[in-house]
């Protein structure tokens, strides 16, 4: 199940932590989190679900939405501007956001 229709107040903190209020199946609201950076890495300049530590060689990281942006170090030294939808791999189970099981990272553009 996605979080966005079932959260609110999505935000970033610092770098690489997902923040919303979550609703619980008894339909109370709940305030959660999870560190993106224990499901996100940087393959080359783009985004690699799956991976890790993607927020050591990123800038300018910013949330619009549940679409998150930044711009990623390739292996040339060169930054790579990249953005991935974390609706589709991030969901709110019982007021807890949780990664979600993921067929491809092409999914997630």
């Amino acid at each position: 199940m996605s979080f966005a229709l079932s959260s609110r107040l999505i935000s970033l903190y610092g770098d690489h932590e997902l923040r919303a209020k979550c609703l619980k199946t008894n339909g109370t609201e709940v305030d959660s989190s999870i560190n993106l950076n224990n499901i996100l890495g940087n393959d080359n300049g783009t985004f690699a679900v799956g991976r890790s530590r993607f927020a050591k060689s990123a800038r300018r990281v910013r949330i619009n939405g549940t679409v998150l942006e930044a711009q990623l170090k390739r292996k040339d030294e060169t930054w790579s501007h990249d953005v991935v939808d974390l609706n589709v791999f991030i969901g709110n189970h019982d007021g807890h956001l949780q990664k979600c099981v993921l067929i491809s990272s092409e999914s997630a553009r």
